[in-house]
């Protein structure tokens, strides 16, 4: 990544943060609007967290429970938009179970009998 690059994905950043603080706001879209610009006029691919965090319908700042909905549903995260209704579904990974030197399966960490040795 070039200098430019940076300079541009920290100005990206400081919009989103600004949209963000203030979600309930008009401006907020305003500035959510000037981030996906720099990032077109400049050639830049959109940062994931960019990609995420904005509703690809209306353009509005995802905050969770201010601007958005989440709910968990069968291995995805589904967020609603609820300014225009857009659904989002993304998949999260599952909890992965660990295994000792021998290769053997062991239980996952957050299970209380891990605790328990024989």
């Amino acid at each position: 990544m070039g200098k430019k690059e940076a300079e541009v994905l920290s100005v990206v950043t400081y919009y989103l943060s600004l949209a963000e603080k203030n979600a309930k706001k008009p401006d907020s879209k305003e500035y959510a609007q000037k981030a996906l610009l720099l990032c077109d006029r400049f050639n830049i691919q959109r940062p994931y967290y960019l990609r995420r965090e904005l509703c690809p319908e209306c353009g509005s700042v995802l905050v969770p429970s201010v601007t958005s909905r989440v709910r968990l549903r069968r291995g995805r995260v589904v967020t609603t938009c609820l300014s225009c209704g857009y659904r989002v579904s993304r998949s999260y990974p599952k909890l992965k179970k660990e295994k000792d030197e021998a290769g053997m399966r062991t239980l996952p960490r957050r299970c209380p009998h891990a605790m328990i040795s024989m």
